[in-house]
């Protein structure tokens, strides 16, 4: 009788605690409005991700931007500049497994974000290649479980990608890896 009062008490004891902690930490969320009048590009969002150094990537149509819970910074194309993004209207943000950053647009292609060099390196569809992409239209980004990069365009289905590695290798849908890759070429 003893040892199941105890049981008892020590199931309420846990119960109890388990409450205390759920309920601080629904006090400590905070929801933030970020707007035009705090530096966002466009009242409208298409798409959003977190990196792992926590900043949100927002994709509007007026361009790219990167909220570090302070301060807005925008990221567009210039025509003058190889290196920037390839188009204002974002469709899709993925973060992969390494951290890299890549940008779907609604007519501009595929873009990676190297955050060292901090320059863009752009990706299209060129119908002489067979290896680039289906469409410079994305509909999304996504990863697989084995680090295989695909976008999604509707009409055209489902595309690999090819995604650089840590190592600076690539990676193909086939598994293999490659110092160089003819694919976006």
């Amino acid at each position: 009788m003893k040892k199941s009062l105890k049981i008892f008490y020590l199931i309420l004891l846990l119960l109890l605690n388990i409450r205390v902690v759920l309920y601080s930490q629904l006090e400590n969320m905070r929801f933030e409005n970020i707007s035009t009048d705090k530096g966002l590009s466009y009242v409208s969002v298409n798409c959003i991700a977190q990196d792992r150094k926590g900043f949100l990537w927002v994709g509007t149509q007026m361009g790219l931007n990167r909220y570090d819970g302070y301060n807005m910074k925008i990221y567009r194309p210039d025509q003058n500049d190889s290196n920037s993004l390839s188009g204002d209207w974002i469709t899709a943000i993925c973060v992969d497994k390494s951290d890299v950053i890549w940008i779907g647009t609604l007519d501009a292609g595929l873009n990676k974000y190297d955050k060292k060099k901090n320059k863009w390196t752009r990706y299209y569809n060129n119908p002489s290649n067979s290896n680039s992409l289906i469409n410079n239209s994305i509909k999304s980004i996504f990863e697989d479980k084995n680090g295989n990069g695909k976008y999604d365009r509707s009409e055209k289905g489902v595309q690999s990608v090819v995604l650089t590695l840590e190592d600076g290798k690539k990676a193909t849908t086939d598994g293999s890896r490659r110092d160089s890759f003819p694919a976006f070429a």
